[in-house]
């Protein structure tokens, strides 16, 4: 995609915001041995408005998911 003009409106940064931490989510949950709430509070230490925006029991299964698919990606 080529941008051809300047957009219109402001970029969201909450948006962005979030999508980083989930992005550091994943990786901490794919690389840190532990708990998925151990894996959570090393996000929330980094990011302490993971907290707000992905409360722990909203996360949990999505930590559990991540580590699946990685274990489930090894074993092809």
């Amino acid at each position: 995609m080529v941008l051809t003009k300047e957009h219109s409106h402001p970029p969201d940064y909450m948006l962005e915001k979030k999508a980083e931490i989930w992005k550091a989510l994943k990786q901490f949950a794919m690389t840190l041995p532990g708990k998925p709430s151990q894996v959570y509070n090393s996000v929330v230490s980094v990011y302490p408005e993971t907290e707000e925006l992905f409360p722990f029991k909203t996360v949990e299964t999505s930590i559990k998911r991540f580590r699946k698919r990685l274990k489930d990606a090894a074993m092809l």
